[in-house]
C-alpha cells in the first residue's frame, strides 16, 4: 500500500510539474504573440513616417515653386 502511495505521489507531482510548463508555455506564447505586435505597430510606424518624409519634400517643393512663381510675377 506504501509503494501505491508513493507512486500516486509521484504522478500527482509530474502532473504539477506538467501545469507549471503549460503554464510557462501559456506567458511566452503571450509575450511572442505581444512582441509580433509590436513588430508590426513598429512597421506601420515606419510606413507613416516614409509616407510624411515624402509629403514634406513635396511640399517643399511646391513651396520652392510657388517662391519662384512669384519672384518671376514680381522681376
Amino acid at each position: 500500500m506504501e509503494k501505491i502511495q508513493q507512486i500516486i505521489d509521484l504522478l500527482d507531482h509530474h502532473i504539477d510539474d506538467i501545469d507549471f510548463a503549460k503554464s510557462n508555455i501559456s506567458k511566452i506564447e503571450n509575450e511572442i504573440e505581444r512582441k509580433k505586435n509590436n513588430i508590426w505597430r513598429a512597421s506601420e510606424l515606419e510606413k507613416s513616417i516614409k509616407k510624411n518624409e515624402r509629403n514634406v519634400y513635396l511640399e517643399f517643393l511646391y513651396s520652392f515653386i510657388i517662391v519662384g512663381l512669384i519672384l518671376y510675377l514680381i522681376f
